[in-house]
This record gives structure tokens, sequence and C-alpha cells, in this order.
């Protein structure tokens, strides 16, 4: 069945958001991706999907305010969809779907996107399901641990997914940033370079995929119609758990 994953520093506002969801997963293709509206605690729209480009700024396009009517009509296809507030399929895959431990904090989930649109499962955003979210709610942890993890995972990303030209441009910036600033912020300075040099140690390598374990749905809804699976968390092995 489908499963709706979310960040523990999310919450649903209104409570017919489930029934929202399950009226419009009928509609969609059986290894389709969904992501929906995120809204802050600000009342401002997050971008919780955009589109890959060409050339450095490849995310530069992301979804915004001018996407919401059309979004509400009818889900749009996108190329990458925030782990925030994601709904899938795992069964419908094969592999089954998985964030990539290599990728220890953020990018996992653009990183599961584009691998799976590669295989040919679409990513589609829908505003007609939306979540509430604390930004930074559910991360805590150590800074200097967090930006060390971050700049890891930003660089094997681009080993992945960028060429290489790109990734020497983004490699210098990030390289003469952290050094500018090593004289007001040196401890965070050092962790982005500790988390860039283990990243240029240890290169990212094939995606790490876990033999499938058994999928025990719930019982069915009284209409038939099984209901999405809501797990609080970014990783679809939570659903195993």
């Amino acid at each position: 069945g489908w499963v709706w994953l979310l960040n523990p520093d999310t919450s649903l506002a209104e409570p017919q958001l489930i029934e929202a969801l399950e009226a419009l997963l009928p509609s969609l293709p059986p290894r389709a991706l969904l992501g929906t509206a995120v809204w802050g605690a600000d009342g401002s729209l997050e971008a919780s999907g955009g589109w890959i480009d060409p050339g450095l700024a490849f995310r530069r396009r992301r979804i915004g305010a001018n996407q919401l009517a059309a979004a509400s009509a009818s889900p749009l296809p996108l190329d990458w969809l925030s782990g925030c507030s994601l709904v899938l399929q795992p069964a419908a895959h094969t592999p089954p779907p998985r964030f990539d431990p290599q990728l220890p904090l953020y990018y996992e989930d653009i990183d599961l996107c584009l691998r799976l649109g590669a295989s040919g499962a679409p990513c589609l955003w829908s505003a007609a399901v939306a979540v509430q979210h604390q930004r930074g709610g559910g991360s805590g942890g150590d800074p200097l641990r967090r930006a060390a993890l971050t700049t890891t995972s930003y660089w094997r990303f681009l080993q992945r997914h960028r060429p290489a030209r790109q990734r020497a441009l983004r490699g210098l910036r990030l390289l003469a940033t952290a050094t500018a600033n090593l004289p007001l912020k040196p401890r965070q300075s050092l962790a982005v370079l500790r988390g860039l040099a283990m990243a240029i140690r240890e290169p990212i390598g094939p995606v790490l995929i876990e033999p499938r374990p058994h999928w025990r749905a719930s019982a069915p809804p009284p209409s038939g119609a099984q209901a999405p699976q809501a797990f609080s968390g970014s990783d679809p092995r939570e659903a195993h758990r």
C-alpha cells in the first residue's frame, strides 16, 4: 500500500487531509512519488519540490506560490521532491526504494527522486494536500557535526549527479567560502572542511540496497480502500519498524 513519510516536525493542521490524500491516490501511477504542499510556521510556502536544470544553479527553479492554483487541480510533474512530506508505494518498486545512507544529512530525498525518476517513476507535486512544518524542530544535535555531515552529503550528491566541471567550480567556491570565514567562524569553517575532506577521501559508491523485508499492511478501512500509512521520519525503512 501507500506510505506517507512525514518529518517529525510536521503536523496535519486539517482533519480532512487524510481523506484528501486518499481521494488523490487512485489517479496516480503505481510507481509515482507524490510530494505535498508544505507551509512554514510563518505562513510561507516552502520550496518542497522543483526541477533540475543544466549549469551551476541547477536547483534554482523550485515550487512557489505561482504553481499553487495549477497543482491544486492536478499534480505537477517535477524532478525532485522534499522528504519532509513524501508519499510512495514501496512494493511497486524493484529494487525497493531506499534513502542512501551514504548521504548522511540532506540531499538524500533529491537523490532518491532522481534515481527512481531515471527508472521511469514519475515525481508529482500536489497542493491539494498540505502539511505544517516547524522548520528545524526535528533537527537538533551538535551544529558542528551537522555542518560536517551536510557538507559530506552535498559533495557526494554532486559526485553522483553533477558533471565534473560543476563539481570543480562548486568545490572551489565551497573551499573559498570556508577559508574566508576561518577568522570569523573558525569552528564552523573547520567542520565544513572536515565534511568535504571526508567526502573526497571516501567518495560515494553504488546505492546500498537492503533485502526487501516483509511488508505488513494495516487492516483496510471499511470502504475496502487501504488508507495511506503515515510514518514520522524521512526514511522509507521506518515503515518496517
